[in-house]
């Protein structure tokens, strides 16, 4: 007997959203198992691979790179959900719908900054939970990115009865 392999219809599979909501991990439902699936799928499967590949050159953060084998590679830390990957792919071969354009590290809702607009989380999160701001000179802060991001590291005390 040979080996069993999943076998996925993309014309069906773009018409259904069930395995979505069936299939997340049960206390992050945005880590999504069945369009990571799909997405390998269909850079693997259905990409033409093409010489000059338009997709590429077409993503303004270049979170697609092209392989020496061809195929081409998203890079989730990169990746904006711009979709300017799927015009400039010149078979439409990369769905929108099929593909999981989710950035898994924060662009610190750099449009929101561009409007004068608090980041997301800052905005939504308790005053001084999370907090857009310089950072004083002296202040206790721990840099987890320099340019980035930064803790206020506050010493450990013991609970008053």
């Amino acid at each position: 007997m040979g080996l069993k392999k999943l076998v996925v219809d993309f014309e069906v599979c773009r018409k259904c959203t069930d395995c979505v909501i069936k299939c997340s991990f049960p206390f992050h439902p945005v880590n999504d198992g069945s369009l990571t699936l799909r997405e390998i799928i269909a850079w693997q499967v259905v990409c033409r691979r093409c010489n000059q590949p338009g997709c590429v050159p077409s993503c303004p953060t270049e979170a697609l790179k092209k392989r020496e084998d061809g195929l081409i590679e998203r890079s989730n830390t990169l990746c904006i959900s711009c979709k300017s990957c799927t015009i400039g792919c010149p078979f439409g071969t990369i769905f929108p719908e099929l593909v999981p354009y989710l950035t898994t590290g924060c662009d610190y809702c750099r449009n929101r900054l561009v409007e004068d607009e608090k980041p997301l989380c800052v905005q939504s999160c308790p005053p001084g939970a999370i907090e857009y701001r310089e950072i004083k000179e002296k202040e206790n802060v721990t840099a987890v990115s320099p340019d980035t991001v930064a803790g206020i590291a506050t010493s450990w005390q013991k609970e008053k009865k």
